[in-house]
């Protein structure tokens, strides 16, 4: 089987001398498993403008995946948004969870964060608290979180990036869950404000793909003609056959009105390709919108299509041809650049198909003397080992332990089918290895 090396990332700009001004705060891993499965969102925005003012309803319900300036929340007074119908809430937004039938949630991760470009020295009421939210699933009361990690930043903008672990929270929730936060601090009453939480949920699912599910968390600053690229690896993609991968980006002031940020890949030579989908053409990855697959997520309570400078959205790139990434590829680069805008970045996922065994085991029984089982009965004990995974397993043992009410039979191991096929010795060291076989006993 083979030994995953540790991933390492880290952030490198076209400019050295601008390394400092460019990176808030390192990206590095904050979860990463290899596993069948996927990674999604639940997210929202925290701000909108007001429904009153003219023109507000058809910026926020704008499909078009560029524009204008009225698509972009620099034409606009921001306020909260607040759909819970709760008093002792001033900002409310939630989204729901719809994982596959039979998913397992294996890491949960929820991140908040505010953007102000007016840069007052004085803050207003409710700042101190930035690092806490209110939180609750489905019909249930909301409880009080505070951020296990927080960046602050007056880099670009001034801003705020909360992370806080909810995996137990998420879990107990279920896989169809429905989620809102409330009490969110945003800076309200000016133009240009951005604010929005996101969800990112690992999940297991045996149905799916072995992939490489790795969740990111940093700050990078990307402004007018710098580039920020993060390279991942510690992978292995299947050495033949299709790669499919995913990646998620979540940001702050993404301009729907403004072009020229692009979100790019790279895992085939030095080509650096467009990522792109239904809702982000070519030079405008970063649009507030939240989607999935080019597709605005439907679950969302307030569900505005222009979230006016709030970005979630996962991307599957259609790589039936292999020029995103290869057979037998370690590692790759994802690229993000803008030639106009200010994005402020903060979570990057993605997940990845791997090659590697995926072993599965089977343990049946058989009375040979019928009817109920007695004492003295001789048991058929049967094993059945398989890989169905796409890389072979060496080095591989099986251990099972038989019933304390039962006796090994002398001189009864077998092995049923595979090169090493026949009977065996009850020695220790006669027995099936690097093979697939079905072991007997009686």
């Amino acid at each position: 089987m083979k030994t995953l090396r540790k991933v390492i990332i880290a952030f490198f700009l076209l400019h050295n001398s601008l390394i400092n001004a460019q990176i808030v705060q390192p990206f590095a891993i904050r979860y990463q498993t290899n596993q069948k499965g996927s990674i999604t969102f639940v997210s929202n925005t925290a701000l909108t403008c007001n429904p009153q003012t003219n023109g507000c309803t058809a910026a926020t319900g704008s499909t078009a995946n560029s524009g204008g300036s009225t698509l972009s929340n620099n034409n606009w007074t921001m306020q909260y948004v607040d759909m819970d119908g709760d008093a002792t809430t001033s900002m409310s937004s939630s989204d729901s969870l719809n994982l596959p039938n039979c998913s397992e949630i294996t890491w949960a991760g929820l991140y908040w964060c505010a953007s102000n470009t007016n840069g007052a020295s004085s803050q207003p009421a409710g700042y101190a608290n930035r690092n806490q939210v209110k939180f609750k699933s489905n019909g249930g009361a909301y409880q009080t979180l505070t951020a296990d990690q927080i960046i602050n930043s007056t880099t670009g903008y001034q801003s705020y990036f909360c992370f806080k672990n909810v995996t137990s929270i998420v879990q107990a929730a279920g896989i169809k869950a429905r989620f809102t936060l409330g009490n969110m601090f945003c800076w309200t009453g000016g133009t240009n404000l951005a604010g929005g939480w996101t969800l990112v949920v690992v999940y297991k699912n045996t149905t799916m793909t072995d992939r490489n599910l790795t969740v990111f968390d940093g700050l990078a600053v990307v402004s007018n003609g710098n580039n920020v690229t993060v390279p991942i690896n510690g992978f292995v993609t299947p050495l033949s056959g299709p790669v499919n991968f995913e990646l998620g980006v979540t940001a702050l002031d993404g301009d729907r009105g403004t072009t020229g940020d692009q979100l790019s890949f790279n895992g085939v030579a030095n080509n650096y390709i467009n990522v792109t989908d239904a809702m982000h053409v070519a030079g405008n990855s970063f649009n507030s919108t939240i989607c999935y697959n080019g597709v605005l997520t439907p679950y969302r309570v307030s569900n505005y299509n222009n979230t006016l400078g709030y970005d979630a959205n996962i991307y599957v790139p259609n790589n039936s041809t292999l020029n995103y990434i290869g057979n037998a590829a370690t590692s790759a680069n994802i690229r993000v650049t803008t030639s106009s805008d200010i994005i402020m970045t903060n979570v990057i996922t993605s997940a990845i198909d791997i090659y590697q065994p995926d072993l599965r085991a089977t343990v049946s029984i058989t009375d040979l003397n019928g009817g109920q089982v007695m004492a003295n009965d001789i048991l058929e004990y049967k094993i059945k080992c398989v890989n169905i995974g796409s890389d072979t397993s060496i080095n591989t043992y099986l251990i099972d332990t038989l019933d304390v009410r039962t006796n090994l039979v002398p001189g009864t191991l077998q092995v049923l089918s595979g090169p090493n096929a026949g009977m065996k010795t009850d020695a220790l060291a006669d027995r099936s290895e690097e093979h697939t076989s079905e072991l007997q006993s009686r």
